[in-house]
């Protein structure tokens, strides 16, 4: 039997044209502190909407007070797994909401991290299910094809640290969406650009309308 809600929700977070995903997560204030980028939690949601965005990974905190004006216009994932850096059990992450908070404040899905190879790793794998993952980039199309294929849900690829150059960013996006991710999960590679709207529009036109990189790059000097 399907979860007609649950299949409902998830469509939320996916371009309806495409059946991919380009989330946009800005849930690290959280677990790092302040941050570049996120400053003005407000002004960079409005900029990486604006750009493409069709979801966004956030806390509780800039669910209630960040998202009035976009409920309902993008997907919203709630985290409800945290840590601190400042912690002496970092990075092992334990749950800080629940599901049902989630669905009272309205998200579509819910985020929980597992850090394979921590100290209590067993002990946050008892602590939540998935219905699609987001992991790292493997750096090849064909080493990330396996990893696609040995996977039975949809697999979305995280942004990671600043990458070098932005071209390195688009390229991961390129390669994760010709291996068959089903999209992407960029942060601080959106957000902290000089022109995060444009970043995030070529993101966006990567991974819903397959366009090279070097066409991206194009349009973002032309910006």
């Amino acid at each position: 039997m399907y979860d007609v809600g649950k299949i409902v929700r998830f469509r939320r977070l996916l371009n309806p044209r495409t059946g991919r995903m380009y989330i946009v997560p800005i849930d690290h204030g959280a677990v790092l502190g302040p941050i570049s980028g996120i400053e003005d939690v407000k002004d960079t949601i409005n900029k990486v909407v604006k750009g493409g965005a069709d979801s966004l990974l956030i806390n509780r905190g800039i669910m209630r007070y960040c998202m009035m004006e976009h409920l309902g216009k993008v997907g919203v994932i709630l985290r409800i797994s945290s840590n601190n850096f400042l912690s002496p059990e970092f990075p092992f992450e334990t749950a800080v909401a629940s599901v049902e908070e989630a669905l009272r404040l309205g998200a579509d899905a819910v985020a929980f991290t597992v850090n394979v190879g921590e100290e209590r790793d067993v002990e946050a794998l008892h602590l939540f299910g998935a219905d699609f993952i987001k992991t790292n980039y493997t750096g090849s199309i064909e080493s990330f094809k396996e990893v696609v294929k040995s996977c039975p849900v949809p697999i979305v690829i995280a942004g990671g640290p600043k990458t070098e150059t932005l071209k390195d960013t688009l390229e991961i996006v390129k390669g994760a969406i010709e291996a068959g991710a089903i999209g992407v999960c960029i942060g601080r590679n959106t957000w902290q650009a000089k022109n995060p709207t444009a970043v995030a529009r070529a993101i966006s036109r990567i991974v819903h309308e397959e366009i090279s990189v070097n066409e991206a790059l194009k349009e973002l000097e032309a910006e």
